[in-house]
């Protein structure tokens, strides 16, 4: 399929204006979240604060975060080496034992005495 030069600009500038009304609205703010000041009416000069005045917001607060559930159990290694060397024989004697039907169940014993 081959655009003309003017149709093609067109498909450009739209595709680049859904790409800026995307990334507008992915970043607007939802209803009900906190609005934060900017960082410009922030003092150019660090003030020192005493850790009394600092609240932790909640993706700060370490009690908030069960630390136990992160922790990874142990694995065992696999028993068969997947990348190993295999040969057709092997593989097609495999799915032959697997077609095979079940050999017939043991003749029925009388319980002991």
């Amino acid at each position: 399929m081959s655009l003309q030069p003017k149709q093609r600009w067109t498909l450009y500038s739209m595709a680049l204006a859904l790409t800026l009304a995307a990334v507008f609205w992915g970043n607007a703010p939802t209803k009900g979240a906190e609005i934060s000041e900017p960082a410009a009416s922030q003092s150019t000069e660090p003030e020192l604060q005493s850790t009394e005045s600092i609240t932790p917001t909640p993706a700060v607060r370490n009690d908030l975060i069960a630390l136990e559930r992160l922790h990874r159990e142990a694995t065992t290694p696999p028993t068969v080496d997947p990348f190993g060397p295999r040969s057709w024989q092997q593989i097609e004697e495999e799915e032959r034992r697997a077609k095979e039907p079940p050999p017939p169940p043991p003749r029925p014993q009388a319980p002991p005495v």
